[in-house]
């Protein structure tokens, strides 16, 4: 199944969608009251998943209060605990306990919304346990995603900055100043990461997310290797602090790195148009070119875009990602970097939950294969036989679901905010599809097989499905209640049939128990295989 076979105007971005996706006829509107169809929509969007007693609660909240009350939501076990609580901080476990804690997480944790979020910004400031040797790092990178998800984005980038994992992954820790005898020149890797992938982007952007030109009519890069090249004497001298690992070893995988003021560049640092004076103090001069980033007029619609293409839409339109980008600059209180008005103002906005636009095929995005597995075990209440949560990376792209968390092959992220599938009309109508970059023949066979094992309990996860078995009497009412949780009723009526069809053919006057449970199997995979599935709008 190519990817233009699945569906293929429904996903779009570039800068095509910074100028407005491609048909989209008027302003979004805010229905004035919420239905439970509105709700399944937004907790799909907001949290992955949707379960009646979610629906029922949002209801009964409303939009601005549920996100309140997720906001205020304490977490209830750090990653870094867990781990150790359930004797995962073994040398013998290294790097799989993370795959465990993770999923723990994603699947089970109260704090739903936070979870969502922490898992973005596990896209976006990528490290990998491919390439880091304990799942304390990971653990510890996770713990400080979710601690600083609902606060203020320049303690979020500068806390990501020194963290442990991030040091080792993107070589910060033991980077050292200029030896003019040796030849030795800074590791310039993180100062072009921090840049590239986690405040600016490659090119300089308007407000609303489209591409600032100059006099030829070409984009304008954002930075230069010279501005790498200063800004790594930024990242000298920081190292993983292992001052307390003669009581506690673990520990160095936690603390943020430390200064080693002799290997620090005492040089003057300009960059970007700002100035760091010669002899600033390391951690000073840290604070300083962070804030520089944090200040640059591209970071709020850089991270708008990203943040609304992986909640909401591929291809939101300039509009939508101005508003986002001015709820990041300016909070309401001259704050700027709030990332709880930034969450709501994605989250809110009339084009996120104006449903005419369901129907618009320019609008919504692909599935990511995480989300799929954990949508199918959050709403069926999936769990481990034990309290050990043994779920493996499903990272194979040929027996699994080709995708897996904290498992990125590079610092790229699994794809890329501006990837265009090939060989489909993203192209030609202007339009990007991120997830795509995930979708081959291969791939969808492989998560097809998988969700199949997944759903008939054939993985470490298991489901009763209490109340679902007696449903499945009713192939009708049986498919319209999942169709309901799991796709917001966004499928048609044709395809519903022939779901209805299938399940309904499987009888069940002999062995019963068996049967129904093959027609809920079925059912289940079935949706979760559909292109009007696969694509979240």
């Amino acid at each position: 199944m190519s990817a233009s076979a699945l569906s293929l105007a429904a996903c779009g971005g570039g800068e095509g969608s910074a100028n407005g996706v491609v048909g989209r006829a008027s302003a979004p509107v805010m229905p004035a009251e919420m239905t439970p169809v509105h709700a399944s929509r937004f907790l799909g969007q907001a949290q992955l998943f949707a379960t009646q007693a979610d629906i029922d609660a949002l209801l009964d909240q409303g939009y601005t209060n549920w996100l309140n009350t997720q906001f205020n939501m304490p977490i209830e076990k750090k990653g870094w605990d867990w781990l150790f609580e359930q004797g995962y901080n073994a040398l013998e476990f290294r790097g799989v306990a993370s795959d465990y804690l993770c999923w723990k997480d994603l699947i089970s944790a109260p704090d739903t919304l936070r979870k969502r979020v922490a898992l973005i910004l596990s896209e976006v400031f990528v490290v990998s346990q491919n390439s880091l040797a304990s799942a304390l790092q990971i653990a510890a990178y996770w713990d400080l995603l979710n601690e600083h998800a609902f606060g203020n984005f320049f303690d979020l980038l500068k806390a990501v900055t020194l963290s442990p994992a991030m040091g080792r992954y993107l070589n910060t820790s033991g980077n050292k100043k200029a030896d003019p005898v040796t030849g030795r020149q800074p590791d310039e890797n993180y100062a072009r990461e921090v840049m590239q992938l986690f405040t600016l982007g490659l090119f300089q952007l308007n407000l609303n997310g489209s591409l600032k030109r100059n006099a030829s009519g070409q984009p304008i890069e954002t930075y230069s290797q010279e501005d790498v090249t200063e800004l790594a004497k930024v990242f000298t001298g920081w190292v993983v602090d292992n001052r307390n690992s003669t009581a506690d070893k673990q520990l160095v995988h936690r603390n943020p790195m430390r200064l080693v003021a002799a290997d620090h560049s005492n040089d003057a640092v300009s960059f970007l148009g700002s100035t760091i004076p010669a002899n600033t103090p390391g951690e000073q001069a840290l604070d300083m070119a962070l804030r520089t980033l944090f200040q640059h007029p591209n970071v709020a619609p850089f991270w708008a875009r990203q943040l609304i293409q992986m909640m909401v839409t591929s291809n939101p339109s300039a509009d939508y990602v101005e508003r986002v980008a001015r709820a990041f600059e300016n909070n309401g209180n001259g704050v700027r970097g709030d990332m709880r008005v930034f969450i709501t103002a994605v989250l809110l906005d009339p084009e996120a939950r104006d449903p005419s636009l369901i129907s618009n095929p320019d609008f919504g995005k692909l599935r990511e294969p995480i989300a799929r597995y954990i949508q199918w075990a959050r709403t069926f209440n999936a769990r481990p036989a034990d309290d050990k949560w043994r779920i493996p990376q499903t990272s194979s792209p040929s027996t699994q679901l080709g995708q897996s968390p904290f498992r990125s092959p590079s610092v790229f992220n699994f794809f890329r905010p501006n990837y265009v599938p090939s060989g489909s009309e993203f192209s030609s109508r202007g339009m990007i599809g991120p997830e795509f970059q995930l979708l081959s023949e291969v791939t969808v066979a492989a998560y097809v097989n998988f969700m199949e094992k997944a759903v008939s309990n054939k993985t470490p996860l298991r489901s009763t499905y209490s109340g679902w078995l007696e449903l499945a009497a009713n192939p009708v009412e049986l498919v319209n209640q999942l169709v309901f949780l799991l796709v917001a009723d966004q499928m048609s009526n044709t395809l519903k049939q022939e779901i209805v069809r299938a399940v309904g053919s499987i009888s069940i006057e002999m062995n019963r128990n068996a049967n129904l449970r093959n027609r809920l199997y079925s059912a289940i995979v079935l949706i979760l295989a559909s292109p009007q599935y696969l694509i979240q709008k």
